[in-house]
C-alpha cells in the first residue's frame, strides 16, 4: 500500500538495495530528517502521473504556436506542477481528520453561494435539478414561489440561498461567448456542498476581480435525481455509471447557450459519472476540459477497501449507507410506485450494515444489474479512460479513506495523453483542509487552471494535436442514446 504521507523510503534505496547508512551517513541523515519534518509539519506534495510519451500539445494552425498542458500548468498553476509543496492544517494531521472534518464542521457561514433552480425533465422519464450561480440577492419571499409542479418550496438550509428559476426566463439562453462550467457532486450530496461551493466562491471572485464578461465563468451544478431537496416524479435514483442524465443536461446548456465553451467538475461519485461520461462521449465530446476530485477509479476496490479498515467498516461505510436510506426513505411514496421496491424498503432496510449492502439490495437491481459487484465491475470509470478524448485531470489523495489511495490506474492513465492525475501525499477524501476555518488547498488552483485554459487555449483557437489510435470503449450498460428536440 501507498504511504499516506511523503514519507518516502524508496530515497533510502537504489537498485532494490538498501542504501547504507553508515555510507554516507552526513546526506542519508538530512535526507531522514527532512521527511521527519514534512510528516510532522503536514506537507502535502504533489506528484504528476502523466502520459511517457508525448504530452499532451494545443496547436494553433494560423502560427503554429504550441503549448502543452504541463508548460500551462507550469506557467499559471505552480501549485498543481509536479513536485510542489503546501502545508495542510498541523491539527486535521491525516486522511481521516481531513476526511471526517468535512462532516463536523459546519460550513454554512463561508463560502456563500446563491442558486436559481431550473428543473430539465428528462425525455427517457423523470426530472433533474439544475442549479445556476447567480451573484444576485435572493429575497426571503421569493424562495416560496414554486413554478414547477413537482417540486416544494426550499427548507432549511437551503433558504434564502435559493429559488425556482421561471422556464421562460430570459436567463434560459444566451448568445453571449462565456464560458461555463458544469458540476456534478458526490454521493447524496447537491450543490450546496462546502467542497464544490469553495470552488464556485474562488471563480466568482476571479469574475469580479478580471471584470471581462468575455472571459466570467458562468457555473452551474446539476443535482442527481431526489438530491438537494428535489423530488423524484418516477421510481429511480441514480449510480456511478448513469451518464444519461448528464448527457442530456450538456445537450440542453449547447443548444441554450450555443457560444459558451463548457467545462465540467466532478467529485467523488459525481467524479466517476463525469470519467465515465468523458470516456463513452470519446471524440464526440462537447466538453473543453474537465477535472475530477476524489475519483473511485475501481469501484468495487474501493468498496472492498473501505469495508477492510475498522474505521471504514464502523464508520464511514454505515454512515453513507445511512445517507443512501434515508435518500430512498425521503422518496419512499415514488419509489414504492414500483412494487419491487416497495418490497424491498419495507424488508431489507433495516438489516443493511454498509454501502455495499445497500448496492446489492437497491442500486444493482433498480438498473439491471445481478448485485453490486456487477455493477461496480461495469461502471468502474476506470474501464472508460482509454475512450477519453477531452483534456482531462483528476486530483486524488493517497490518504483517502474512502475510495482509497491504490486504486489509481496508473498504468492506464500512463497511455492517454489526456489525461493527467495530480497525486497529493495527503488531502483524505474532498478534503485538502489548511487550517480549521474551512480554507482548502484546491479551490484557488482549480480556478486558475481553468481560466487559464480557456484564455491560453480555448479562446485563441488552440487544439490538439495527438493523435490515438481509434478506441471506443464499451459505453457503461445502462447508457442509451440521448437527443434533444
Amino acid at each position: 500500500m501507498k504511504s499516506s504521507r511523503n514519507f518516502n523510503f524508496k530515497a533510502l534505496t537504489q537498485n532494490n538495495h538498501t542504501i547504507s547508512i553508515e555510507k554516507e551517513p552526513i546526506d542519508n541523515n538530512l535526507k531522514l530528517l527532512k521527511m521527519i519534518k514534512e510528516w510532522l509539519n503536514n506537507i502535502l506534495t504533489v506528484r504528476q502521473i502523466k502520459t511517457e510519451q508525448k504530452d499532451l500539445t494545443f496547436k494553433d494552425d494560423s502560427n503554429n504556436e504550441t503549448i502543452t498542458l504541463t508548460e500551462l500548468i507550469s506557467k499559471n498553476v505552480p501549485e498543481f506542477t509536479d513536485g510542489a509543496t503546501d502545508q495542510l492544517s498541523s491539527v486535521l494531521f491525516n486522511g481521516h481528520m481531513q476526511t471526517c472534518y468535512t462532516g463536523v464542521k459546519s460550513f454554512e457561514n463561508i463560502d456563500q453561494v446563491n442558486y436559481e433552480r431550473y428543473i430539465l425533465t428528462y425525455p427517457h422519464g423523470g426530472e433533474g435539478a439544475l442549479d445556476f450561480v447567480t451573484t444576485d440577492p435572493i429575497e426571503p419571499n421569493t424562495t416560496k414561489e414554486v413554478l414547477y409542479p413537482s417540486q416544494k418550496p426550499f427548507e432549511a438550509p437551503l433558504t434564502g440561498h435559493y429559488l425556482y428559476l421561471d422556464p421562460d426566463s430570459e436567463k434560459l439562453s444566451s448568445q453571449d461567448s462565456r464560458p461555463m462550467m458544469i458540476m456534478c457532486h458526490g454521493l447524496t450530496g447537491g450543490s450546496h456542498e462546502s467542497y464544490l461551493r469553495s470552488i464556485i466562491k474562488t471563480i466568482i471572485d476571479e469574475n469580479s476581480d478580471k471584470n471581462d464578461l468575455e472571459t466570467d465563468f458562468a457555473v452551474c451544478v446539476l443535482n442527481s435525481r431526489g438530491c438537494c431537496q428535489s423530488r423524484l416524479t418516477t421510481p429511480q435514483l441514480y449510480n456511478g455509471g448513469w451518464t444519461n442524465d448528464l448527457r442530456y443536461c450538456v445537450q440542453y446548456l449547447h443548444k441554450h447557450f450555443p457560444n459558451r465553451s463548457l467545462y465540467m467538475m466532478g467529485f467523488s461519485l459525481g467524479a466517476a459519472i463525469v470519467t465515465n461520461y468523458i470516456g463513452e462521449e470519446n471524440t464526440n465530446s462537447l466538453i473543453k476540459c474537465a477535472m475530477v476530485m476524489g475519483t473511485p477509479w475501481d469501484l468495487l476496490a474501493s468498496a472492498n477497501f473501505i469495508d477492510s479498515t475498522r474505521v471504514g467498516s464502523k464508520l464511514y461505510s454505515p454512515t453513507l449507507k445511512q445517507n443512501l436510506c434515508n435518500l430512498v426513505l425521503l422518496h419512499k411514496e415514488f419509489l414504492e410506485k414500483d412494487p419491487v421496491w416497495k418490497e424491498m424498503i419495507e424488508n431489507d432496510m433495516s438489516g443493511l450494515s454498509s454501502v455495499k449492502e445497500f448496492d446489492d439490495i437497491f442500486t444493482g437491481p433498480m438498473f439491471g444489474y445481478k448485485d453490486a459487484t456487477d455493477y461496480y465491475n461495469n461502471a468502474s470509470p476506470k474501464n472508460r479512460i482509454a475512450g477519453i478524448r477531452t483534456p482531462f485531470v483528476s486530483i486524488n489523495a493517497l490518504d483517502d479513506p474512502i475510495v482509497g489511495g491504490t486504486c489509481i490506474p496508473d498504468e492506464l492513465i500512463k497511455t492517454n495523453p489526456f489525461t493527467m492525475v495530480l497525486e497529493t501525499n495527503i488531502g483524505g477524501h474532498l478534503g485538502w483542509f489548511k487550517d480549521i476555518y474551512g480554507q482548502r488547498w484546491y479551490p484557488k488552483p482549480v480556478a486558475k487552471f481553468f481560466h487559464s485554459f480557456h484564455n491560453a487555449i480555448v479562446a485563441k483557437g488552440f487544439k490538439p494535436i495527438n493523435t490515438l489510435p481509434e478506441h471506443k470503449c464499451p459505453n457503461v450498460r445502462t447508457t442509451f442514446e440521448v437527443k434533444i428536440e
